[in-house]
């Protein structure tokens, strides 16, 4: 039995409505949002890079010597569970003999201290380009 117009229309509104209607699928956490951030996030253009202590670390392109030393999520676990992920985009490319340049949004977990790294995440990465790690 075939059914009517007017019923076949209200059953597709209905099952719309539904659907609109379930959970949206969990996101990845963000790292603008945690909580240890202590002042706004801030765009740089830099250099992510990994060096022989294996911490991921950011050096802005500016002639400052600052470095922000990136937290990570730990594949498989381990002590950095807690900390929002870093962008795929930059995770993909991320490696002990490649620096990563690009536009990195860095929110600080600790205040600027002078002679000091600078602890934070990166909340975006874009027009990222990497080239094989010069010592020089």
């Amino acid at each position: 039995m075939l059914l009517g117009r007017p019923l076949a229309s209200a059953l597709l509104l209905a099952s719309i409505a539904v659907g609109a209607m379930q959970s949206p699928a969990t996101a990845a956490p963000s790292c603008a949002d945690d909580k240890r951030v202590v002042r706004a996030c801030i765009k740089l253009h830099g250099k992510m890079y990994v060096p022989a202590n294996m911490r991921t670390e950011i050096q802005p392109l500016d002639g400052s010597k600052h470095i922000y030393a990136i937290h990570i999520l730990e594949p498989g676990g381990g002590p950095a569970d807690f900390d929002p992920p870093l962008p795929d985009n930059a995770m993909k490319l991320l490696d002990p003999d490649h620096d990563v340049y690009g536009d990195f949004t860095v929110c600080p977990f600790t205040h600027d201290v002078p002679g000091h790294l600078q602890i934070g995440c990166v909340d975006n990465a874009q027009r990222l380009v990497i080239r094989k790690h010069s010592n020089l």
